[in-house]
């Protein structure tokens, strides 16, 4: 049964399986879009965006770890990548804060610079969130 937001395994099951035996993995952490549901709601989530209002807003990513079981030949898990603010219970995606001039323009009208800007905050986003979403996925009860 395919996990609920996984990418479609069957288009990727032949190589990544050539790719397992060729470097004698035991598994493969595959990163992909999360277009998902916000849980318990009916608000569809989006792999990136621009979000905010007022005086500025936030650049967020939202993507999923899926762990690729080399040995079945199957996935074995997926968790969002998520982080938990220090002192907080609640998972957030990762982001950061931009400019409100970033947010009133497409990214068609921008020139080089700004969309070099916005896709080095993207690159950077995740860094330390890799950790917590990569314990979560191996925690034992």
């Amino acid at each position: 049964m395919p996990i609920a937001g996984a990418p479609n395994w069957s288009s990727i099951e032949g190589s990544v399986k050539t790719y397992c035996v060729t470097n004698e993995l035991d598994a493969l952490l595959v990163v992909s879009k999360d277009r998902g549901m916000m849980p318990g709601s009916t608000i569809a989530r989006v792999p990136m965006g621009i979000q905010g209002g007022g005086s500025g807003g936030y650049l967020r990513l939202s993507a999923a770890i899926n762990i690729y079981d080399c040995a079945t030949g199957r996935m074995r898990d997926t968790e969002l990548l998520r982080f938990a603010p220090p002192g907080q219970l609640i998972w957030q995606v990762p982001q950061v804060e931009i400019s409100r001039d970033l947010m009133t323009h497409l990214l068609s009208e921008m020139d080089d610079t700004t969309r070099a800007e916005i896709k080095s905050k993207l690159l950077s986003l995740p860094g330390p969130d890799w950790d917590q979403t990569l314990r979560r996925m191996v925690r034992t009860p």
